[in-house]
């Protein structure tokens, strides 16, 4: 699931004084393939939920090798001029649990922020400014370099546009030296 999630769950309606459906559904916001979407549910007693997409940047981290007993982390450093000020974000784990608490932020401050994520993790950061965003993962550690980035070997750092209701995707992976 990603960041507009809505509690998913079926029950009879303890009153039905439309005599539409029975039922109430809250469906929940569900990350398949690709990244741009709409959900409309049909909430009974003329009830109807629009969920709009979010507009921002996921960053993930992925390791094709470990080492035993490296608990490394990696830390990124994403540059957007003229962006500034408190942005939401969610972090997970990977097997797909939220890690960060609810409400948190990332900062961005004249233009650059910093997030650090395990191996396997992801976050989504939304509700950014469209505009261009730089993202370079800082350091690889003792043990780790950067193997590819959303696939192509030999990046460094990654420049995505981000644009309206669409969440722009970031993926490092590394291997070990």
């Amino acid at each position: 699931t990603i960041l507009r999630l809505i509690e998913t769950d079926n029950h009879i309606k303890d009153t039905n004084t439309t005599g539409t459906l029975e039922y109430a559904f809250y469906p929940s916001v569900e990350h398949g393939e690709g990244t741009y979407y709409y959900v409309d549910m049909i909430l009974g007693n003329n009830g109807k939920l629009t969920m709009t997409p979010a507009t921002g940047l996921k960053i993930s981290k992925a390791v094709d090798e470990t080492m035993t007993g490296t608990t490394e982390t990696f830390t990124f450093t994403i540059t957007a001029p003229g962006v500034s000020g408190n942005y939401p974000f969610v972090h997970y784990a990977p097997n797909g649990t939220q890690i960060s608490p609810v409400n948190s932020v990332v900062l961005f401050n004249n233009g650059v922020a910093h997030v650090t994520l395990n191996a396997g993790e992801s976050i989504y950061i939304v509700d950014l400014p469209t505009g261009s965003y730089t993202v370079t993962e800082n350091t690889t550690g003792k043990v780790y370099k950067i193997k590819s980035i959303n696939g192509t070997e030999g990046m460094k750092q990654i420049t995505l546009n981000v644009a309206t209701q669409k969440i722009e995707e970031a993926t490092f992976v590394n291997t070990l030296k």
